[in-house]
């Protein structure tokens, strides 16, 4: 949704925290790799899953495909992603883990002026684990804008 919003209104955002979120393309790579849970099969779901999951992923289908069409529009904008260290289980272990790895990085060299950062120790819900990581890069990212520093 942030990638969507500042692709439509790129003279509205000066700047993009992202904290664990899924990159555009991440399905793709799933279906490239094999790896069932985030891709393109991904309906066919645990029983047991929480309904809220479940929701999630079946609505990530289009609104990853909008984000990634709006993401060369956005690559001067500066950004941070950060991102978790921990895999959880549904990640479909290792691997599916590795991947969403490999694709948080490739989605920071997306950005011409970026600060990628491993959120050690911290699983997906890393705004929780980390609040004070999390809050540091947000004003750090306010501050680089207002004073137009590179980053």
């Amino acid at each position: 949704y942030v990638a969507y919003y500042a692709s439509e209104f790129p003279s509205e955002v000066s700047g993009l925290v992202f904290v664990d979120g899924r990159p555009p393309g991440f399905r793709d790579s799933c279906d490239a790799h094999g790896i069932q849970f985030c891709g393109s099969n991904a309906n066919d779901l645990p029983s047991n899953w929480p309904m809220h999951i479940v929701a999630e992923l079946s609505g990530m289908r289009a609104s990853e495909g909008a984000a990634g069409a709006g993401t060369a529009r956005i690559a001067g904008i500066r950004a941070t992603i950060i991102t978790s260290t921990r895999a959880w289980s549904g990640e479909e272990g290792a691997s599916g883990f590795a991947l969403w790895l490999e694709q948080q990085e490739a989605f920071a060299r997306g950005f011409t002026r970026h600060r990628f950062l491993r959120a050690e120790g911290a699983g997906h819900y890393v705004h929780h684990e980390q609040p004070t990581l999390v809050a540091r890069e947000i004003a750090a990212l306010i501050r680089s804008a207002r004073l137009g520093i590179s980053d």
